[in-house]
C-alpha cells in the first residue's frame, strides 16, 4: 500500500507541475492513471459528505425534543446561560 501511495504522490506532483509522468511506476504498482486519480480524490480532496457520516435526526423523535421547551441546555437552573 505504501508503494501505491508513493506512486500516487509522484504521479499527481508530476501532473500538477507539468513534469514527465512516471507511467512505469504506475505499471509497477498495478494502477492506471484513473485509479491514481480516484485514490487521490478519496484520500486528499474528498467532499465533506464522503469523509464523514452525519446521522440525520429521526422524525419520530423531533416532536419529543421540541416538547422539552428548554431551547438551550445552558438556560436551566445552575446553568451558565
Amino acid at each position: 500500500m505504501l508503494m501505491k501511495l508513493s506512486a500516487m504522490r509522484g504521479y499527481m506532483r508530476a501532473r500538477t507541475l507539468d513534469g514527465p509522468v512516471a507511467n512505469d511506476l504506475l505499471a509497477a504498482t498495478g494502477m492506471s492513471g484513473t485509479d491514481v486519480e480516484s485514490l487521490y480524490r478519496l484520500l486528499a480532496i474528498a467532499k465533506y459528505d464522503e469523509r464523514y457520516v452525519i446521522p440525520a435526526a429521526h422524525r419520530e423523535t423531533a416532536a419529543e425534543f421540541e416538547s422539552l421547551g428548554t431551547g438551550c441546555s445552558l438556560d436551566v437552573e445552575r446553568g451558565s446561560g
